[in-house]
């Protein structure tokens, strides 16, 4: 596979349950390296990623995780994950005991607090409201550095077009599909 992402391209990664999508999408990110050849990011080239997993520690609150995440006082992440529908009670839970919902919010705001250059979002619609999925499209129209997005939401889809639509198939192999 050989895959170049530029600033502002807004890359749609599709395929079949099971094809390989996410561990692109982590090889890209770093969390998984690949069995042959290389990643390389560009020099200084920062990246945020919401993976399907939605990977927070086991241990402490979603507010800790919040403050320890984004770098930032405690009331600042109250007030940020409140934005993005997490009240008292909720940033007070375990992030173990978190709703998939909820650590997509909580994943959501911390990603907010820190301007990437890539953004790769892994399903970012699962366990979301309409509301706050209203709020990711208006962020992401905003975005202006590169997003490379999985998903299978015809809404988010629509709302936010792809200038690249990629392909993998069932042999693994990824493919360039149609005009973006």
């Amino acid at each position: 596979m050989n895959l170049a992402i530029h600033a502002g391209d807004r890359i749609k990664l599709a395929g079949g349950n099971g094809t390989g999508k996410s561990t692109i999408a982590g090889l890209l990110a770093g969390t998984l390296a690949p069995d042959s050849g290389k990643v390389l990011h560009a020099s200084g080239v920062s990246l945020n990623v919401l993976d399907q997993g939605r990977s927070l520690p086991e241990t402490g609150s979603a507010l800790a995780a919040a403050v320890a995440r984004a770098q930032i006082p405690e009331v600042a992440a109250r007030s940020l994950l409140a934005k993005f529908g997490l009240g008292a009670d909720d940033v007070a839970k375990a992030c173990d005991q978190l709703s998939p919902g909820e650590r997509t919010r909580l994943q959501l705001a911390v990603m907010s607090t820190s301007p990437a250059a890539l953004l790769i979002l892994d399903e970012p619609t699962n366990h979301l409201d309409l509301a706050a999925i209203e709020q990711l499209e208006q962020a992401l129209t905003q975005f202006r550095g590169a997003v490379l997005f999985i998903t299978h939401d015809a809404r988010l889809d629509n709302s936010f077009p792809a200038t690249v639509n990629l392909r993998v198939g069932p042999d693994g192999g990824l493919h360039k599909v149609g005009p973006a």
